[in-house]
């Protein structure tokens, strides 16, 4: 009787650590294989896989791959560069290069929702969906038409179409003599050349500033 007890006692113990064995491999191997799961994800979406950007006054910013290949030039620019040369960007400055790294960190997140045209309101808050976006854009003139050039530049199209939008805005409602008040343009053209521009540019102020 003593000895069957011993087996049996024996046998549980021996169950006990074989189970204990079995969850400390399964934990290994989850830990082993969620690993490697997460860094193939990471590598597809270019998570930790860093790129350098070299701005209009020759400083270096780092940031990721992921982030950055919203603009369709840096993106075209590094399947043909390897990963270790520096991007030049010779037409961004370090600053408007950093508020574009900003924004395009956010889009990854929270991607932007088309801009409806005309728009609904001279408010860029009631304009994007995404406060956030209309917080961004709400910036001084000289910054804005760089943000502008820049977006077009970097190919980035939800940001040119934020800019222009932010344009649009300010423009909304307001005569063209207020709009050169506005944005400080000298008026030298005679009136007959400010009614062909009108004419021929008429659609675009449609799209975007019609009631």
């Amino acid at each position: 009787l003593y000895f069957f007890f011993f087996k049996q006692k024996t046998a549980y113990e021996m169950q006990r650590g074989l189970v204990g064995s079995e969850m400390c491999i399964r934990d290994r191997y989850q830990r082993r294989v969620h690993g490697e799961f997460f860094y193939i994800r990471n590598q597809m979406e270019g998570k930790g896989d860093k790129v350098k950007l070299s701005s209009q006054e020759g400083e270096i910013i780092e940031v990721e791959k992921g982030i950055i290949t919203q603009s369709g030039l840096i993106k075209s620019m590094l399947e043909d560069s390897s990963a270790e040369e520096d991007i030049p960007l010779p037409n961004v400055k370090s600053a408007i290069l950093k508020k574009i790294i900003e924004y395009c960190k956010h889009a990854k997140d929270s991607p932007p929702t088309e801009i409806e045209k005309p728009l609904k309101s001279a408010n860029m808050q009631e304009v994007v969906s995404d406060k956030w976006y209309a917080t961004f854009i709400e910036v001084d003139q000289e910054i804005l038409f760089e943000l502008i050039l820049a977006a077009n530049y970097l190919d980035i199209k939800p940001l040119l179409e934020l800019g222009c939008a932010s344009v649009a805005a300010m423009m909304k409602g307001k005569t063209p003599e207020q709009i050169r008040q506005l944005f400080h343009i000298e008026k030298d053209f005679t009136p007959e050349e400010e009614n062909q521009i009108i004419a021929e540019n008429k659609w675009a102020c449609l799209l975007y500033t019609s009631p």
